[in-house]
Formats: structure tokens, sequence, C-alpha cells
């Protein structure tokens, strides 16, 4: 049979045949709809005169992983005129922050869609002086959003 080599502190050796292993499910519900109704005993002491023994149901964060992604010149068709952006895959800085410091340092309102949108002149001009996209690599953006689009209308 199949066999494997255990050892947790490096000094011992056990070697454990995995057909005699009986093995148990780490999962206790056989659904998504099961996990979610799930309680579990709290971790935190209850407020409005509630026991610590009662059970509750919640999720808490502790840390945000904040990661950039650098900027390309992108083909999608949604831009109106001009190059879209796109998402390369290469990492640029990566943080992580407690979940406090994260929600209290966000501004209290969000932007709207119309505040998101980077009006064509702007969106070329980042992709040329701060992501350094040749001129030429731009164009050919362009003229393949133009097509996707000329085939979409016809």
């Amino acid at each position: 049979g199949d066999h494997f080599n255990l050892s947790a502190s490096g000094d011992t050796q056990d070697e454990y045949d995995l057909n005699s292993i009986s093995l148990v499910s780490c999962m206790s519900t056989s659904s998504l709809a099961g996990s979610l109704s799930r309680t579990y005993p709290s971790a935190f002491p209850m407020s409005r005169g509630r026991s610590d023994t009662q059970l509750r149901r919640g999720v808490t964060f502790d840390q945000v992983s904040i990661r950039t992604y650098h900027r390309i010149a992108g083909v999608h068709p949604a831009v109106s005129s001009g190059p879209a952006f796109d998402l390369s895959w290469a990492i640029g800085d990566e943080a992580s922050v407690p979940f406090e410091d994260y929600e209290s340092s966000r501004s209290n309102s969000r932007r709207t869609g119309r505040q998101l949108i980077v009006p064509r002149f702007e969106r070329m001009s980042i992709l040329k002086n701060e992501c350094d996209v040749p001129r030429q690599d731009i164009a050919k953006c362009i003229r393949s959003i133009n097509k996707m689009k000329a085939q979409r209308r016809q």
C-alpha cells in the first residue's frame, strides 16, 4: 500500500499505512445553506443582557491586505473613445493593515460611477507618461477597440 513518513519535530519518524487510516471529513455541514445557518459560540462578550453562553452568528475581520497592480493599455470596448486601462499580472506594492485602521482611514462617501470615469485624454496621458506604454501600442489598442465596436454594431 501507499506509505508516508511523518516527522513532527525532526527527532522521530513514524511510518503510516494510508490504507489503514480512516479518514473523517472535516466538513460539518453538507451544503452552503447549512453552513450559513449554523451558529457558533461567541468569542466576545454579548451585550444587551445576553449571556456569554448564548450562540451568535457573525464574522470578524482582522487584517486587510491591499495589493496594487500595474496599469497597461487595454482593449475593452466599453470606453467611449481612446484606449482602455487593463491591469497587468505584475504586482506592485503590497500592504497589510489592521481592519479597524483601514476602515477609519477610508472616507465616508464612496465615489459614484460618473466620478470613476477617466476621460480619454487623461487615460492616454497616464498610459504614455506614468505607465511608459509606447504610442504605437496605444494606437494598436485603439484600432482593436474600434474594430470590436464595429463588429458589435453589425
